[in-house]
């Protein structure tokens, strides 16, 4: 307490204290009576009070009482060793689900790789299980821009930032125009998603093969400025190698790989809406073991399917042995490898069966104006397409009888698509440690730049 404070609030106390620092204690009495009428005369006419600050009160809470607020939300947390010279970020702006399963597509490369990167991510639940999955990995959170400033500061040898998804807060770090900024996606397909004009954002799009280039190139805007590199597909390194015997050689088993609803109807490109008519399709008429595996998103947009799985299960109580519902969470690679035939919608995933050597039956609505980013080969010319269930038997019943005769259009799709030869080559991991051995090692002179 301040003298000055003790003043107002205490005399007796202030005037006690001042004659014992002197020594004349013989006064004390005597100042101490004579200040109790200095001390009614200051509560009387004093205009000196106590600042009593007002509790801060929450918008959200003064709306709605009975919305709960975090009082300390967090919007910064690392699980980084700021020692290592990190030379790369991989950054997502996703939510948990797409967030989780767009990476694991990403990080046993950029492991491989062995260069000093870091995962950042947006969202604190992705946050907590990649730490919890990857303990010995470097991941950061950062919620809003400024908290990407000052991650930024603490990493002054990263040069390149790589992009699983296309997301808006991706801006918080594009704005940094002296870093590279890569887009690599997380497959490539003739959705529109694949090729729109928020990717020229980028410096640089690294693709599968020749066919993510040409749906640029047909697009109605220029992309002249982006650098283009085909890696191949990583993910699909595995499969090749895992499915090398021709699909004929090995035993029947279908696979079902529906995509998800979309953000929007116009992007739905999904036959989940038919896919009990297809699991009955395929246990009933057909002797041949089938597996679903749906898209992590699947549901949210459309509530009535966030419990497909369970809905499944109910379904065919019967032919549980014929029919096996996939762990959403499981990785495509793993499912693929043990599976010789499939059918899927317009969507990445169609790459990835390629890969797996196996004729390919491909869902195309009808009914609908498709908005697509189309490449220089159709799916029609290496998929055998279909509408509905009627046009799926007829054509399954065409290629189980022996005549599979887009066999040899499927080969032409398989390195057109995904890069055979820089798969095989793992080009996207030689990539990957060429950027990295390119940056210095010593601080860049922008930290020197008053």
């Amino acid at each position: 307490m301040s003298k000055f404070s003790k003043l107002v609030d205490n005399p007796n106390g202030f005037f006690a204290d001042y004659i014992k620092k002197k020594g004349n204690n013989s006064l004390v009495g005597d100042i101490v009576k004579k200040s109790s009428i200095l001390n009614d005369f200051i509560k009387k006419n004093s205009t000196v009070k106590k600042i009593v600050k007002p509790p801060i009160k929450n918008l959200a809470s003064s709306i709605n009482p009975l919305a709960k607020v975090n009082p300390n939300p967090i919007n910064l947390e690392y699980h980084v060793n700021f020692f290592k010279k990190h030379t790369t970020i991989l950054h997502t702006g996703e939510g948990l689900k797409a967030g989780l399963a767009h990476l694991k597509l990403w990080i046993p490369s950029f492991l491989e790789s062995d260069i000093n990167f870091l995962i950042l991510v947006r969202d604190i639940s992705l946050f907590s299980a990649l730490k919890e999955e990857y303990p010995w990995i470097n991941i950061a959170y950062a919620k809003r821009p400024i908290d990407i400033e000052d991650l930024i500061v603490k990493l002054p040898f990263v040069n390149d930032i790589f992009y699983p998804s296309s997301t808006g807060n991706n801006i918080h770090l594009v704005r940094f125009s002296y870093l590279n900024h890569i887009f690599i996606g997380h497959g490539d397909s003739d959705k529109a998603s694949s090729a729109h004009k928020g990717l020229r954002l980028y410096d640089e799009i690294w693709t599968a093969g020749q066919a993510h280039i040409d749906r640029f190139f047909n697009a109605e805007f220029s992309s002249k400025h982006i650098t283009f590199k085909k890696v191949g597909r990583p993910n699909s390194y595995k499969i090749i190698n895992n499915c090398q015997l021709d699909w004929k050689q090995r035993k029947n088993r279908i696979l079902y790989l529906p995509t998800w609803e979309g953000f929007m109807e116009e992007a739905n490109y999904s036959s989940i809406h038919i896919s009990s008519q297809i699991l009955e399709l395929i246990s009933s008429k057909f002797n041949t073991h089938i597996s679903a595996k749906y898209h992590p998103l699947t549901g949210n947009r459309a509530v009535a399917y966030q419990n497909m799985e369970q809905q499944l299960r109910s379904n065919f109580p019967e032919q549980i042995d014929n029919i096996t519902i996939v762990d959403k969470s499981s990785t495509t690679d793993f499912v693929l490898s043990n599976n010789n035939i499939f059918i899927c919608d317009m969507s990445a995933v169609i790459s990835e069966c390629l890969a797996a050597n196996g004729p390919i039956f491909v869902y195309i609505p009808k009914d609908k104006v498709l908005n697509i980013a189309a490449s220089n080969m159709r799916y029609e010319d290496y998929c055998y397409a279909f509408s509905d269930v009627t046009e799926l038997e007829k054509s399954l019943n065409e290629v189980l009888s022996g005549n599979d005769y887009l066999a040899v259009k499927r080969k032409e799709a398989i390195d057109y698509l995904i890069g055979y030869n820089e798969t095989l080559d793992k080009r996207f991991i030689k990539e990957l440690s060429n950027l990295s051995s390119k940056v210095s090692t010593t601080l860049p002179s922008r930290f020197f730049d008053f």
